[in-house]
């Protein structure tokens, strides 16, 4: 059943969907939670977000475009390239 377009599945456009790799992961046990957060500043897209002060940022990959800036931004070495682990996401371009 061909769902493209239809109202509440959250797909709007097929022909545009495309499947990419999104490499960058957030290392929670580097992570300090700092109150300005250097990484999600640098950050274009704004892909990097925080739900509550205290708790760590998180990857939105729905908006991570892979750019890696946001790698030597962070002082704590908190975000890394995956090597092994690879995870595709399909999103809409």
């Amino acid at each position: 059943m061909d769902r493209c377009g239809e109202q509440g599945t959250g797909i709007l456009n097929c022909e545009k969907s495309v499947a990419r790799e999104i490499r960058i992961q957030l290392q929670a046990e580097n992570c300090r939670a700092c109150r300005r957060c250097l990484a999600a500043d640098i950050c274009k897209v704004r892909a990097i977000m925080r739900i509550d002060d205290d708790d760590p940022p998180y990857i939105d990959i729905e908006r991570c475009n892979d750019c890696r800036l946001c790698i030597p931004a962070c002082p704590f070495d908190a975000l890394q390239v995956m090597s092994d682990i690879r995870l595709s996401v399909k999103t809409m371009s």
